[in-house]
């Protein structure tokens, strides 16, 4: 066994999967050799095959952590969803201490949309082992995903106190901050973990996004520069720089950019998004349709290439065909929170205030930064049906939800002249009415 690890250090999985099986044919209850062998077989591709060998090393010894988690990893990657969920919760029943097991769980809640459900699984990995950075670092971005920042604050700051060198707490601090509308805090976070890790990409990524929201376009462009200088294959950076391109009116340059992404990543979402907004500059939103409809074949329809096709039609003014798309869309979409509220701001288009008013009645699970789009929604019907001050506090509530995000201000900028001049109109025609009354 020793001596197939040491293969596998060597990067010679062949060798070592010849003796792996040698050791199972030889002792089949040996789990540490299936679930090495499995890792091989999941390393080449072969998740059916590494999936087997899971399931046997389960068998052999059902109180091995580890072989219940790369069960459940085989099975998430088979699409099996449910069945890695049982297996993940039959792990964390047994192993009461056991933290990635209700971070799998955790994550697998937060995909679903089910963000209760999320919340609570990292409660109960830091409450399992409090020393846990990864579950802690989770659980605080996960509070201030869902609005909570004051919570989440007191987490981050305690792992620094401990720990100021802790690259990631610092990472996770500016996210928070971000959040919370301080693009400055969220800068010098972000800095900090720069200075932590020289040779990562990541925090001048962060960087930069933070740089153009505090005005400082050049700076952004040139600490996405040396991301790239730094890890050239990181995609994140290569789409921050298609932004700024796409801005400056370099369309052309932006989908170089794009382009030579997905030749290294095909099934790269964010990629196939930004090359179909420069495509529908370059050659008319039809052509950017036509994009997306094949990328959506090509990587099974995700969720937000169908956000961007919707929004391309309605830009064109194509309702008809919005709704038909809307329709059609796979009903594993409907929890979908931008594919829904596009539903939602069509029925208002269209005037079919009932419609809008039942999906907003019962909305799907939402981040912080979701829900403060949903009340915007609610604030145009609530607009569409006369109601200003209901329109306005749904526009401070979205403001409470996500302070960074300008729509609420300037929402609430039109809406509260309009809504001092009704009041003072009823206020004028009460005013009348008791003088009528007095005559």
């Amino acid at each position: 066994m020793e001596f197939a690890a040491e293969l596998l250090h060597l990067a010679r999985p062949d060798e070592a999967e010849t003796l792996l099986r040698a050791v199972v044919a030889d002792s089949p209850g040996t789990a540490v050799a299936h679930l090495r062998l499995a890792d091989i077989l999941r390393n080449r591709g072969e998740v059916a095959a590494a999936l087997a060998a899971c399931e046997v090393a389960v068998a052999a010894e059902p109180s091995h952590a580890g072989a219940r988690l790369d069960l459940a990893q085989a099975l998430l990657l088979l699409g099996r969803v449910a069945e890695a969920e049982q297996q993940l919760r039959a792990l964390a029943a047994q192993s009461p201490r056991n933290v990635p097991a209700r971070l799998r769980l955790a994550d697998l809640a937060r995909r679903r949309g089910d963000r209760d459900a999320a919340l609570a699984a990292l409660r109960e990995a830091v409450a399992a082992d409090p020393t846990h950075l990864q579950a802690r670092l989770a659980l605080a971005h996960e509070l201030a995903d869902q609005g909570q920042a004051a919570a989440a604050l007191p987490i981050l700051e305690a792992i620094l106190a401990a720990d100021p060198g802790e690259a990631l707490a610092w990472l996770r601090l500016g996210t928070v901050r971000r959040f919370a509308g301080d693009h400055a805090a969220a800068l010098r976070a972000f800095q900090q973990a720069a200075v932590l890790r020289p040779a990562a990409a990541q925090p001048l990524v962060e960087i930069a996004i933070e740089e153009r929201a505090l005005g400082q376009p050049e700076r952004s462009e040139a600490a996405l520069r040396r991301a790239l200088a730094v890890e050239p294959d990181i995609g994140p950076a290569a789409l921050q720089l298609a932004e700024p391109a796409m801005l400056a009116e370099r369309p052309h340059e932006a989908l170089a950019l794009c382009e030579a992404m997905l030749a290294r990543q095909p099934a790269s979402v964010p990629a196939h998004l930004h090359a179909a907004r420069a495509v529908a500059l370059l050659e008319g939103r039809e052509a950017a349709v036509r994009r997306l409809e094949q990328a959506g074949r090509d990587l099974g329809d995700p969720p937000e290439l169908l956000v961007l096709r919707l929004e391309l039609l309605r830009q064109a003014g194509r309702t008809d065909a919005m709704r038909l798309l809307l329709q059609d869309a796979p009903e594993r979409h409907r929890a979908h929170v931008p594919l829904w509220l596009l539903a939602v701001q069509l029925d208002l288009a269209l005037g079919d205030h009932a419609a809008a008013r039942a999906a907003l009645a019962d909305p799907p699970a939402a981040s912080a930064r979701e829900q403060a789009a949903i009340r915007m929604a609610q604030a145009r019907l609530a607009e569409a049906e006369g109601d200003l001050a209901g329109a306005a506090a749904a526009c401070e509530e979205a403001l409470r939800l996500h302070p960074a995000s300008p729509g609420p201000h300037h929402e609430l900028a039109r809406l509260r002249p309009m809504l001092f001049t009704q009041e003072d109109q009823a206020a004028t025609r009460t005013f009348q009415k008791a003088e009528f009354s007095m005559c």
